[in-house]
């Protein structure tokens, strides 16, 4: 693992090398630091860094390995960005705004190349009030449904659009998109209206594509990762990249993160990006840093859930995954947000909604039926 921290950053220091160097020498179980790579989906970085190091003690066989997946992935990224200015094209002469996140269009504003972060899939972000019309216009131009039927009735509707802040389509070709009407966890919410007024465009194969705003870009990046956890390491590295950089406004970075009362979050991923993949941190955020006990304790238990090799115990739906529990219980603020977690547990989620159906005159019995499902899935997951 320290191996592998150690190579996830894009441009490292002399004394870094030699560290990498050493670890080298020493040697590494060299399938346990794929099963590393492939786990937090750094190929690139990783591969190119190895590459540079120019050590004998480099397994061949790795090495090669990383490189397949890497150009596989670059591919990738290309069709994914090439179907992202259909999509935008699409949508847009339609009268619908969409904003890109993540995916090819952060690599390039990252990174300065879009081999260096793969996708595997395209998320992008509409307004509330867009949906249906998206939807169809997707369904109608050869993307179908994969995580819902096709068909819903007017209450199921309704509510997966209330609690749910995605659907997921796919096409012939195989391209994924995300479609994305909210972003928002608690408390915590991004509006559109401001998202889409700060926005900037980005080039891409002649369009100009909508993206988050800079500022707009490390706040959403810092939200997203820390509600996952950091479970992939890429996220991180994404947040050190622009930490890296050191050309946002730190101060009015500070204040809307005091507003938006993510501040444990900030800590947490500050701590994570100095201590894990030893950036320099601008003296701005590290006065935050004494400012959240609780943002100290989400960042020991983020690397706990870095460290876990068995993504599938990793999965939002594993009931009795209880680091999982314990995580979000933590970053959930008082009382009533934990126990809205707890409920949150026992609410019909799509994979209800798809398993049995209830006509919307019976639609309580989703409620009935839930935690019987759920425990019956966990059990035939862990078996």
């Amino acid at each position: 693992m320290k191996l592998f921290l150690l190579c996830s950053i894009k441009d490292i220091p002399v004394e870094q090398e030699e560290k990498i160097r050493d670890i080298l020498g020493a040697g590494i179980s060299w399938d346990d630091f794929l099963i590393i790579v492939e786990r937090h989906r750094v190929y690139m970085t990783v591969y190119r860094q190895l590459t540079r190091i120019h050590s004998e003690n480099v397994n061949s066989r790795a090495l090669n390995e990383l490189h397949r997946i890497s150009q596989r992935k670059v591919m990738q990224s290309v069709r994914l960005a090439s179907e992202l200015v259909n999509v935008a094209r699409l949508l847009e002469d339609s009268d619908i705004s969409v904003i890109s996140l993540k995916g090819p269009l952060l690599s390039i504003n990252i990174y300065g190349d879009i081999a260096y972060r793969s996708s595997k899939d395209l998320d992008i972000l509409i307004s509330e009030h867009d949906i249906d019309k998206a939807d169809k216009l997707l369904l109608a131009n050869g993307f179908r449904r994969i995580d819902a039927d096709a068909c819903f009735s007017p209450k199921q509707k309704a509510y997966l659009i209330r609690t749910r802040q995605h659907f997921v389509y796919q096409n012939k070709d195989r391209v994924i998109i995300e479609m994305h009407w909210r972003v928002s966890s608690g408390n915590t919410v991004f509006h559109f209206d401001e998202l889409w007024k700060n926005r900037k465009g980005s080039e891409l194969s002649g369009q100009t594509i909508n993206v988050l705003s800079d500022e707009d870009e490390f706040l959403y990046l810092l939200f997203h990762g820390s509600a996952h956890g950091y479970s992939r390491l890429r996220w991180l590295c994404d947040i050190a990249e622009i930490i890296k950089k050191d050309k946002l406004p730190w101060g009015r970075i500070l204040k809307r993160v005091t507003e938006m009362n993510i501040m444990e979050m900030l800590v947490q991923t500050v701590i994570l990006v100095e201590n894990l993949l030893h950036i320099e941190i601008p003296e701005a955020l590290r006065a935050s840093l004494v400012t959240s006990r609780t943002g100290q304790k989400m960042a020991l238990q983020a690397i706990s859930i870095m460290t876990e090799t068995d993504e599938s115990s990793m999965q939002g739906g594993s009931f009795f995954n209880n680091r999982i529990w314990k995580y979000n219980m933590l970053r959930s603020k008082g009382l009533r947000s934990k126990l809205e977690f707890f409920v949150n547990r026992f609410r019909p989620a799509l994979i209800d909604l798809n398993t049995i159906h209830f006509s919307d005159r019976f639609f309580f019995m989703y409620y009935l039926v839930r935690p019987f499902l759920k425990v019956y899935r966990s059990i035939i997951r862990r078996s």
